[in-house]
């Protein structure tokens, strides 16, 4: 018999910092529990040790303009928290799967295009810990495009190695609604965890991503300025594959300051303290840097 059971498992864990971004529609990342999933009990009777999870993929949708990415748009992986429970006691090592998807409709309407997916495993020392799953190369798409992240779980063998691997969720606030579908519980297309009588779970189920630079963002990206905060002068660090055409110093009324410039040295001592836009003008393109002048 198949049936809807939530798994309470309480847990505290933070993401993990990185040099991309993690975009997110939970409004804490703090797991109460193992959410809705579709199980399975055998012999109807719960306790018996013959429970375990069945068929279920775990979905959230993500625009990255939404987040304030604009131009191209890397998406790297997936993170998530598992909720783990080695029902049978046979310790199992269970293999499943994040999935990105494209779709021709909003989500969750429309057909699903699987872009990107990578397989994880997950035991059940692996409870209440806070998994990145990337995938092998980044997937670069449009900043507009709808993607759609999945965690994607087999259903458990049964007896002796069964178990219940399910995402982590709250009920802290949500910015977008969180999908779940279940073939063995009839959910056979993406729906709401409200849809199922369950509006307070809460997917914690992330996707990360960033910005494609171009090569000539890529350089500049590398230009920095020395010391900053400053009195006297301003270096700027420059790679030697560009040079600067040009650097002009305004305040904060957009008054251009009379400045000397002599090999990517900037002279400033006769300049009043105050906050100053520093705009960089380079062989491949332009950039300003904020200048704090003592």
């Amino acid at each position: 018999m198949k049936k809807i059971t939530l798994l309470i498992a309480c847990t505290l864990f933070s993401l993990g910092v990185y040099a991309q971004q993690t975009l997110s529609h939970s409004v804490s990342q703090t797991s109460d529990s193992g959410g809705v999933a579709c199980a399975s009990d055998p012999d109807q009777i719960p306790g018996t040790g013959d429970e375990g999870i069945s068929d279920n993929i775990f979905y959230r949708a993500y625009t990255p303009t939404d987040f304030g990415f604009t131009g191209s748009f890397d998406a790297m992986g997936v993170n998530f928290i598992a909720e783990f429970t080695d029902v049978g006691g046979t310790n199992p090592t269970v293999t499943s799967t994040v999935r990105l998807f494209t779709s021709d409709q909003t989500f969750p309407a429309g057909t699903l295009t699987e872009i990107a997916s990578k397989d994880f495993d997950v035991t059940a020392a692996d409870d209440g810990v806070v998994f990145d799953v990337m995938f092998d190369n980044p997937v670069t798409v449009n900043a507009t495009t709808e993607l759609i992240v999945a965690v994607d779980i087999a259903a458990n063998p049964g007896p002796p190695n069964n178990y219940d691997f399910r995402i982590g969720v709250n009920n802290a606030g949500q910015n977008d609604p969180s999908y779940l579908s279940s073939t063995a519980c009839g959910l056979t297309s993406p729906g709401t965890f409200a849809s199922i009588a369950f509006p307070d779970n809460h997917l914690i189920l992330n996707l990360i991503g960033d910005t494609t630079l171009s090569t000539d963002d890529f350089t500049l990206s590398q230009v920095s300025v020395y010391p900053n905060p400053t009195s006297d002068f301003i270096n700027l660090n420059i790679p030697s594959n560009i040079e600067v055409n040009k650097a002009s110093l305004f305040d904060a009324l957009g008054r251009k300051a009379s400045v000397s410039t002599n090999n990517n040295t900037i002279n400033v001592s006769d300049l009043a303290s105050g906050i100053y836009i520093l705009k960089i003008e380079t062989t491949v393109g332009d950039l300003s840097k904020k200048v704090i002048i003592k």
